[in-house]
């Protein structure tokens, strides 16, 4: 489903490049006025039909890059992540929510049943110095990272019983199955 999005963004962009181009060759640039604006309409249509026609034929995202691209520029909704479990399943999460390209803030929060590791250039809290219920409100979202399916379930319900909201991860590259339900 994805693809044939990106595929179909390529072809439009590519066919709207194609029809100005065609239209405007003719025009003879040596006058002012609007050939001039034409002139340039041409050029950039021809810039629209050349990437178009590059993210095509080498299956990019373009979607996912002018996405990213405007988010980074503008800064909207950028949010606050809160990654409870510092462990290899939390530096993975890491990895996935640096992707992703929504968070402004990404910090961690140790499991005192498992303490840590250190992450580089990440402030790491520990679980048991903090008052959860008032550290938590500082996040938009949180997620829980742990592979310990007990572990993962009781911190995630101590979430929900707190009205915290948790974070859904998936990576921009990800191929998910239409018949997958995300929750």
């Amino acid at each position: 489903m994805k693809k044939t999005k990106e595929y179909l963004i390529s072809s439009i962009l590519f066919a709207i490049g194609a029809v100005i181009w065609f239209i405007t060759i003719p025009m003879d640039y040596g006058y002012r006025g609007i050939l001039d604006t034409l002139f340039v309409l041409h050029c950039c249509c021809a810039l629209l039909f050349g990437l178009a026609s590059i993210a095509f034929l080498f299956d990019l995202d373009v979607i996912i890059i002018i996405r990213k691209t405007a988010a980074f520029k503008i800064g909207d909704n950028m949010k606050k992540l809160l990654i409870w479990g510092a462990g290899d399943q939390g530096t993975v999460t890491l990895s996935c929510a640096m992707a992703m390209n929504e968070y402004e803030q990404i910090d961690f929060l140790d499991f005192k049943e498992k303490g840590h590791r250190e992450i580089p250039g990440f402030t790491i809290y520990e679980e048991e110095k903090e008052d959860l219920h008032h550290f938590f409100k500082k996040y938009d979202e949180v997620i829980v990272a742990t592979g310990e399916n007990n572990l993962r379930e009781k911190k995630v319900l101590q979430l929900i019983d707190m009205n915290i909201q948790l974070a859904t991860m998936i990576h921009p590259t990800a191929t998910i199955s239409s018949y997958a339900k995300i929750s």
